[in-house]
């Protein structure tokens, strides 16, 4: 036949895959319930709520966000949150090459890019 020697697949797994993956469920699971149910670490500005809907009790987690002179440490109302004029976009780079990247801000509207930063 051509020379072409029929390959042989094994469909069933060994049994130490099983084992192994049935250990990993148990461990995750575990550390799972273990975050949820830490009442210790839970942060102090998340609040649960009950309430009913007509189908039976249900709860729910909430932020309210703290003041934030308490990030300081200071007297409460001391300091006002504003608004950053940031809007959250960022981004991390990697330099894989032997060469350095420079990394420029495009602004648009026309203007020159603005460099960033020099990756080595």
């Amino acid at each position: 036949r051509h020379g072409y020697r029929p390959i042989r697949v094994c469909c069933t797994p060994p049994p130490l895959l099983f084992i192994t993956l049935f250990g990993l469920y148990v461990t995750l699971s575990s550390a799972l319930e273990h975050s949820v149910e830490d009442k210790a670490a839970r942060d102090p500005a998340l609040f649960t709520r009950d309430f009913d809907l007509g189908y039976g009790l249900e709860s729910f987690d909430f932020y309210v966000p703290p003041d934030v002179s308490q990030c300081y440490r200071e007297e409460a109302g001391s300091k006002i949150a504003r608004k950053p004029k940031f809007n959250g976009m960022s981004g991390k780079f990697v330099n894989m090459s032997p060469h350095t990247v420079k990394w420029y801000w495009d602004p648009g509207r026309g203007q020159p890019g603005v460099l960033m930063a020099n990756c080595p």
